[in-house]
């Protein structure tokens, strides 16, 4: 027996077919919703004064300095009692 599965993707908004998922965050939180490319642009509209104000933040990626024995709530020496 043969089977079709149709996935579709719909604007989360308003119901019509989506174009995307558009990821944003906002106090730390992150967020995803399904757009339409209507609803995607009223989105970046409406973020366009906010963001050309805004400072973009680099992730940075955790620095391991010395050797494995250095731990961040204390540095121990070698031969030293933990």
């Amino acid at each position: 027996m043969a089977r079709q599965i149709v996935e579709t993707f719909i604007d989360d908004l308003d119901g019509t077919a989506a174009e995307r998922t558009t990821k944003f965050a906002l106090d730390g939180q992150n967020y995803e919703i399904d757009l339409s490319g209507a609803n995607r642009e009223k989105l970046e509209k409406a973020l366009a004064p906010y963001i050309v104000k805004a400072r973009k933040v680099v992730q940075q990626r955790g620095v391991r300095v010395g050797p494995r024995w250095l731990t961040r709530q204390r540095c121990y020496q070698p031969g030293e009692d933990r």
